[in-house]
């Protein structure tokens, strides 16, 4: 088995599963670049996703067993939903706290945060268009968003009922194969009409707690920001407060919120995935473990190759050879 390939596709068919551990591959299996993951603990086995092609809408169905904060932006266009289920581990979504039946909405261009462990998960793009159009259809209310985010809490049956159509529709394309153009279009009506009618269960307590979270992703994200425009300084938590202007403990409680951890921890993982970053993709003939270091903020060498060895299972000096090894194939 080779991390990040095809492990089921059969010619033309529009489904294709893979098995990694490196999450640095996420974004470009699920076909939504910008995405970023900061890897939080390691897992218990190989991360899967499968993705499936509709005629205009993209599913992909996931099995996380790593631990992972990620982030990205939603496409231009295109409607995101995102639906976590059977998590064995306290899973955020902008911040609020997840529990089996809800279901996330990120509009055109909307921040993406999330946190959590093992679990598993739909992420289903569907174009703006072909979605408000629906919602028309059948009548349901235009959702509440609050950043472009809305999370809706439908009954659990609700979420069994759309993921087990998902499953019918993947192993309909394994077993069929090529021969599916009329087949994917009817599984594709079936899947927006269920997506819609999981909206149509308006929660006003739910909505008034994304618009107060409103303004703490605002401060979250302008923390991160000014961290990674600064990832080669000391930076302490007296910093990060100065950039928002707000008390040390609402800072903690934020970060709490969006990442589960305190700043400085969530940021020190941001350090060493932009290391292992550095170590894969840079200049082969000039970069080495010490220049990744200290260019993310780790003075101490010893300390982090022992956190580096920790998080990803494999010294810095091995990323680098193996990096260097396959540049040379």
């Amino acid at each position: 088995m080779t991390e990040g390939s095809p492990l089921e596709q059969s010619g033309s068919s529009p489904l294709q599963t893979f098995s990694f551990s490196d999450l640095d591959q996420f974004a470009d299996l699920i076909r939504h670049g910008g995405v970023e993951l900061t890897k939080v603990k390691p897992g218990d086995g190989f991360d899967r996703l499968s993705v499936l092609q509709l005629p205009q809408v993209l599913v992909r169905k996931g099995e996380q067993y790593s631990e992972w904060t990620c982030t990205g932006t939603a496409l231009p266009g295109m409607y995101s939903f995102v639906i976590p289920w059977n998590m064995h581990r306290e899973t955020r979504y902008n911040g609020i706290r997840m529990e089996d039946g809800m279901i996330s909405l990120y509009a055109p261009g909307a921040v993406h945060i999330s946190n959590g462990g093992r679990s598993e998960y739909l992420y289903v793009t569907v174009p703006q268009q072909l979605l408000e159009t629906e919602l028309a259809k059948l009548q349901v209310a235009r959702p509440h968003f609050a950043n472009g985010c809305h999370i809706s809490r439908s009954e659990p049956a609700t979420v069994s009922m759309v993921t087990a159509l998902v499953h019918r529709m993947m192993h309909i394309a394994t077993t069929r194969g090529g021969d599916l153009e009329l087949g994917l279009v009817a599984m594709e009506r079936s899947l927006i009409t269920a997506l819609v009618l999981a909206l149509d269960d308006p929660d006003p307590v739910l909505d008034e707690l994304m618009d107060r979270r409103a303004t703490r992703q605002a401060m979250f994200l302008m923390t991160v920001d000014f961290a990674l425009n600064h990832m080669n300084k000391d930076l302490y938590v007296t910093d990060l407060c100065g950039v928002t202007g707000i008390a040390e403990r609402t800072l903690r409680q934020v970060f709490q919120e969006f990442t589960n951890m305190s700043p400085i921890a969530f940021l020190n993982l941001v350090r060493l995935r932009r290391a292992r970053q550095l170590l894969l993709n840079g200049d082969p003939e000039q970069m080495s473990v010490k220049y990744a270091a200290l260019d993310s903020g780790f003075w101490d060498l010893g300390r982090f190759s022992v956190r580096y060895r920790s998080l990803f299972g494999e010294s810095p000096s091995r990323t680098l050879a193996s990096a260097v090894a396959s540049e040379k194939v």
